[in-house]
């Protein structure tokens, strides 16, 4: 199965309350910054995000996504991982935070709304961010970057090879399948 990382690319208007913006969170996993960062100390706060896409899930059969956040929080600040989806917030794994950054992660298999196999339209108008559930204004929480992984597979391949199932391969540049494993060692 193939991977593809997508980062936010604006603020959604379902939220954007939190302080900073989504270039405070948009260097994904191979660029952490905890030098910039969103945050915010209010209860039921949200901050949403519109997401880029890649062609390359176009049409491919999508196992799950798996929405990562590098954040910490001081003293007993919280919040709640969403997908907003056709009007409706849908609830991730609420993570278990600590004083130092550290990366926590919700998965989906399907989409929450239909509870369907997630298509690579619902993947191109994702809109996804956090809620804070911190009661206390004088706890704060932080979210230093964030990224989904989406988990693939390519349309029209699979156990298959040039569109041949590969139960059908008897040979391979004539050498019989069963003997392959005794060309050159491998």
């Amino acid at each position: 199965m193939a991977t593809v990382e997508i980062v936010p690319n604006s603020g959604n208007a379902y939220g954007t309350a939190w302080a900073g913006t989504y270039q405070s969170v948009d260097e994904g996993s191979g660029a952490i910054d905890t030098s910039d960062f969103i945050s915010t100390g209010v209860n039921g706060r949200k901050e949403f995000f519109d997401w880029t896409t890649d062609s390359a899930f176009s049409g491919a059969s999508i196992s799950q996504i798996e929405f990562f956040y590098h954040s910490k929080k001081t003293s007993s600040g919280a919040f709640i991982p969403q997908l907003y989806i056709g009007g409706t917030a849908y609830s991730g794994t609420t993570p278990t935070l600590t004083t130092s950054y550290a990366t926590y992660s919700t998965v989906w298999t399907t989409n929450p709304a239909d509870s369907a196999a997630w298509e690579s339209t619902d993947i191109n108008d994702i809109v996804a961010g956090f809620i804070n559930s911190n009661p206390r204004g004088i706890n704060l929480t932080f979210v230093a970057t964030t990224w989904i992984i989406v988990t693939y597979t390519v349309a029209g391949y699979g156990n298959e090879v040039i569109g041949v199932a590969s139960a059908n391969i008897g040979s391979i540049n004539g050498i019989a399948t069963a003997n392959i494993s005794k060309v050159n060692g491998v």
